[in-house]
């Protein structure tokens, strides 16, 4: 059962819901970067999903310094997918921003999001670009404009970054527990069926490669199975396939190589070291001369962590010199991976006021052309 305190008497114009579970010590910065924005007009719902850390502590000497916040709690967690659920549940204003405990959110992310939502009426979802910080703070990672101009079914954006109307949400299903650690990504497939899915080019998001991150501390097998769920979903989406099948097959006992690479690259800007080799090995698909590649760029990467971590600061540097005229700060552009992707591969999940809305001569949004 949950309880819900401060519950605020005005349905507000923009909720801010962030879900908690044992987010100590970055709690209080998470929280002062959603206080402290410059768009004020909002209900912050905090959920706390059964912390034991003393996070609850800090929770309510916020609530009570700042009439904007409404605490909701339940004993017992059941996993990311079902708490990120829950707090969008919560959320009674029609625009729902997420925000992550251990992240931090720009000063004027929110103001943003808003007026990207009311220059395009027909976008459901803006998310913005992102850079990486270790568990001090510190800048470890900067943001990916290259990311912007591609066509894969990859987020550019952070899951804390996205802002969404809530109708569409609801409409789409909101999360899936079969998609649990990949929740987000499946979710904007159903989304992008409603309308736009719209991204700020400007990092507007600081997300924290914390070693508490649910990635990290959840069982080891149990996320390197839903990752390489997730890749061989992606694949049959790239190919134009509906995934839907995929999700109901149990896990392979070898995995593709790329759930290393992927898990490898969590930990990694991390400050740790990747997962142990013999585990890879024995873990590992090897079906042929592309899986072997990848695994010997993830045993190389794990024998030089900090070679690893300047070759890639290095590689992004010049990937966003060569995309730093292409992108005009301030101005949303729409994701790469368009929504005529997703309808395309998932004619089923095209909402009926929607079909045939958007087709392949779609023109991008506020893309000023290369410079």
């Amino acid at each position: 059962m949950s309880e819900t305190v401060q519950a605020p008497s005005i349905i507000p114009v923009l909720s801010v819901v962030l879900p908690v579970r044992d987010a100590l010590p970055y709690l209080e910065d998470a929280i002062r970067s959603i206080v402290n924005q410059t768009w004020t007009d909002f209900e912050f719902v905090i959920c706390d999903d059964g912390s034991t850390d003393g996070s609850g502590v800090v929770i309510d000497a916020w609530a009570a310094r700042d009439p904007r916040i409404r605490v909701c709690r339940r004993s017992a967690s059941f996993g990311p997918a079902d708490s990120a659920n829950w707090a969008a549940s919560e959320a009674k204003a029609p625009r729902v921003a997420r925000m992550d405990a251990d992240d931090i959110a720009h000063p004027d992310r929110l103001r943003a999001q808003m007026q990207a939502l009311d220059n395009h009426p027909d976008t459901v979802l803006v998310g913005t670009l992102w850079e990486g910080i270790d568990h001090q703070g510190k800048r470890v990672r900067a943001r990916d404009r290259a990311s912007l101009s591609s066509s894969t079914f990859r987020a550019p954006f952070a899951h804390g970054s996205i802002l969404f109307l809530k109708k569409a949400f609801d409409a789409a299903g909101g999360y899936r527990q079969t998609c649990v650690f990949w929740e987000d990504l499946d979710l904007y497939r159903r989304l992008a069926c409603q309308g736009r899915l719209m991204i700020l080019p400007d990092a507007l998001y600081r997300h924290r490669f914390a070693r508490t991150s649910t990635r990290l501390v959840s069982q080891q097998r149990q996320v390197e199975d839903a990752v390489d769920r997730m890749n061989r979903c992606r694949d049959a989406c790239h190919a134009g396939h509906d995934y839907e099948s995929l999700l109901l097959e149990p896990a392979p006992a070898k995995i593709d190589p790329r759930v290393f690479w992927a898990m490898g690259a969590l930990r990694l800007w991390a400050g740790l070291s990747p997962a142990g080799i013999a585990h890879m090995l024995r873990r590992a698909r090897l079906a042929g001369s592309g899986d072997a590649m990848v695994l010997i760029a993830v045993v190389l990467s794990s024998l030089w962590p900090p070679a690893t971590r300047t070759a890639q600061r290095l590689a992004l540097f010049f990937r966003n010199s060569f995309a730093a005229t292409a992108w005009q700060d301030g101005v949303a552009c729409e994701w790469g991976w368009s929504a005529a992707q997703a309808a395309r591969a998932d004619p089923s999940n095209v909402h009926p006021l929607q079909a045939g809305k958007f087709g392949n001569d779609r023109p991008p949004v506020d893309m000023p052309p290369p410079g």
